[in-house]
């Protein structure tokens, strides 16, 4: 028992012995300081170091950062490390501390990718912001931009836009419009066995269907519409009302066509208290105003060309009253002189539901046969200008005065015709529209110079 005692004795001795030195060289040991300061430009320290911290080696070593934003971390054994700074608002780029046995620190970039790449920093180590965390990220949100900017969109709506706004924006009843694109047209056309441009732009913008059946045209084959009616029987009457572009001279203008009334070629509509203004100078008649698709005024030149050819052309008069009620009427044939003749008006015979107000007038105001007038040009029979005399401050318009009117289309607060539309039975639209005769007649130029009506 002795013995066993004894060498249990002698063990324990031994072992701590063994311990306390142990406990020596460890506590022994150099410990070491890494220091360094953390920048985040435009912003004082103090505004955020009280709520950062310095970690190494994940949270092994701690330390904080004081108000001028340099910091110490103290007790740090030799060895690799990856210094953080951990702050709630800022990001900041981790550096790698090597600190040796005797102390001689080492600060390089820290590179997860390619660990064997060192790029040496200098040190005491400056640890830069790149920026503020982002918590809460915006999610993606559709928009309209989105949508507009969607290929397949502006592949569809971008020609559909040209195609309704191209008639509002160029005016090509504008003389200077006109030169302009024949001059284009010419370019674009420059051999003659090439079809039109002006006849490519009627198929453009008139639809599909309208060009696939045949029907009767006047003129030779390959040349372009000379009015509505013929772009009218050329789709089997299948085309349906809009703006088109038709050539009735050696020019082509744009015409709106009243499709599902037959093929008729407005010249003219209004809407009482419109916003146009039908009180317009001589040149403005001229050419015309107003937009196709709205109130407006072809142009007495355009309305020259088109009922003055060797074809016969009928005036048709259409009227809808406040009450809905529609009354129409044609005057058959139906020719406007040129500017020499001061664009006079002159009409055949007359049928329809609505009165006859420009041939047959009980007041004895004849239109027919009557010039052109407007406020700068008195071509009436009275003594004042008819074109300047007012009704509830708003003056008549360009008309075919006798002296002065028991019909006026032009009158922009009140339509006047006659018993059927005037102050006490109102009318709200009224449309003036030219097209060929149901009975042609060719006139050929060499019998006579004038059809006499």
């Amino acid at each position: 028992m002795l013995y066993n005692f004894g060498d249990g004795l002698i063990l324990t001795v031994l072992l701590f012995a063994f311990c306390t030195r142990c406990n020596a060289v460890e506590g022994n040991e150099e410990r070491f300081r890494i220091e360094g300061r953390a920048l985040v430009y435009g912003v004082r320290a103090e505004e955020w170091a009280p709520r950062a911290r310095v970690l190494l080696h994940g949270e092994e070593h701690v330390g904080f950062v004081r108000l001028d934003g340099s910091f110490t971390v103290n007790d740090v054994p030799p060895g690799s490390y990856v210094l953080h700074i951990a702050s709630p608002v800022y990001r900041f780029e981790p550096v790698r501390v090597d600190i040796t046995a005797t102390g001689k620190m080492r600060a390089r970039r820290v590179n997860y990718i390619r660990t064997s790449e060192v790029l040496q920093l200098p040190y005491p180590v400056q640890m830069r912001c790149t920026g503020q965390h982002s918590y809460f990220i915006k999610r993606d949100t559709w928009g309209w931009s989105d949508f507009l900017m969607n290929p397949m969109v502006l592949m569809m709506v971008l020609p559909l836009l040209i195609i309704l706004l191209l008639p509002k924006l160029i005016n090509m009843n504008d003389p200077g419009m006109r030169r302009e694109m024949e001059q284009s047209m010419n370019m674009l056309n420059p051999s003659p066995e090439l079809p039109d441009v002006s006849e490519l732009m009627t198929k453009f913008f008139a639809p599909p269907n309208s060009h696939s059946k045949s029907g009767t045209h006047r003129g030779h084959r390959g040349s372009s519409p000379r009015d509505c009616h013929e772009l009218w029987e050329s789709s089997g009457g299948q085309a349906r009302d809009g703006v088109y572009i038709v050539k009735p001279r050696d020019s082509p203008i744009v015409v709106f066509c009243a499709m599902q009334e037959g093929g008729w070629t407005v010249i003219q509509h209004i809407t009482v208290n419109s916003s146009v203004d039908f009180d317009r100078s001589w040149e403005e008649y001229k050419f015309g105003f107003g937009s196709l698709t709205g109130n407006h005024w072809l142009g007495n030149e355009y309305i020259h060309q088109l009922t003055s050819g060797p074809t016969r052309y009928k005036l048709g008069i259409k009227l809808v009253d406040k009450d809905a009620m529609t009354k129409t009427g044609e005057y058959d044939p139906a020719v406007v002189e040129g500017e020499d003749a001061q664009y006079r008006l002159r009409l055949g015979l007359y049928q329809g539901t609505a009165v006859d107000a420009l041939t047959l007038d009980p007041e004895n105001y004849l239109h027919d046969n009557q010039k052109f007038t407007t406020k700068d040009r008195d071509n009436d029979n009275y003594f004042q200008n008819c074109a300047k005399l007012e009704f509830q401050g708003v003056a008549g318009g360009g008309w075919w005065y006798d002296a002065c009117a028991g019909a006026n289309l032009n009158r922009r607060n009140v339509i006047y015709w006659q018993k059927d539309c005037n102050k006490e039975h109102l009318c709200k639209y009224a449309w003036m529209m030219v097209k060929p005769s149901d009975m042609v007649k060719i006139v050929h130029p060499a019998e006579c110079k004038r059809d006499e009506l």
